[in-house]
């Protein structure tokens, strides 16, 4: 896990919790009603009465308010991940307290990068491999069909040339297709 921490010195840091709250839970019914909202996507708003906690997509931002510091800790599973979670919780601070001037500047990145070797659960792999048999079964059934084409073409009297042409487009297209399903299985193995 990767783990940031901003502090944020203001007499009202009670009220800018809350303000965040409200924030949150509003983004987040925005969020449900249109995904194209534009600010980062919240699962999830809990506050108790110390802490706040923002669930997002790309981790959580527990914030809290003590003795006039607003205190933001953002945890994220990668990097990336993070930087999206401090730039979107920093946005909305900047946002809430224009008035005060309210600036979110993190600490430098605390933790590490998870094992670089963890194994897929096995209904992802299970997942995987029949879609790779059925993209199996439906190259073979392309291929067949265009073998008939070509040998009725054949018989009908057409030139070696045009059949030599209709062999290039079907490897062209074998081509592009792997080459599509060579991305789709990396984003597939991304996840």
């Amino acid at each position: 896990m990767f783990r940031s921490t901003a502090r944020i010195s203001t007499p009202r840091a009670d009220r800018y919790r809350e303000q965040l709250a409200r924030h949150g839970a509003g983004m987040m019914r925005q969020h449900d009603r249109d995904d194209k909202s534009g600010g980062p996507p919240i699962r999830d708003v809990r506050s108790t009465d110390d802490v706040l906690v923002l669930d997002l997509a790309w981790g959580t931002c527990a914030v809290t308010s003590s003795d006039g510091v607003l205190i933001l800790v953002a945890e994220a599973a990668s990097a990336a991940d993070l930087a999206r979670l401090q730039a979107g919780v920093a946005g909305r601070v900047r946002k809430i307290g224009r008035r005060d001037g309210l600036e979110a500047v993190w600490s430098p990145v605390e933790g590490g990068a998870p094992p670089e070797h963890t194994e897929r659960p096995p209904t992802q792999r299970r997942g995987w491999a029949l879609g790779g048999v059925a993209l199996a079964v439906v190259v073979g059934v392309a291929i067949a069909i265009h073998l008939g084409l070509g040998a009725v073409l054949l018989r009908q009297g057409w030139a070696w040339w045009v059949l030599a042409g209709l062999g290039a487009v079907v490897v062209l297209k074998l081509l592009v297709f792997r080459h599509a399903a060579g991305l789709l299985h990396r984003r597939i193995m991304r996840r």
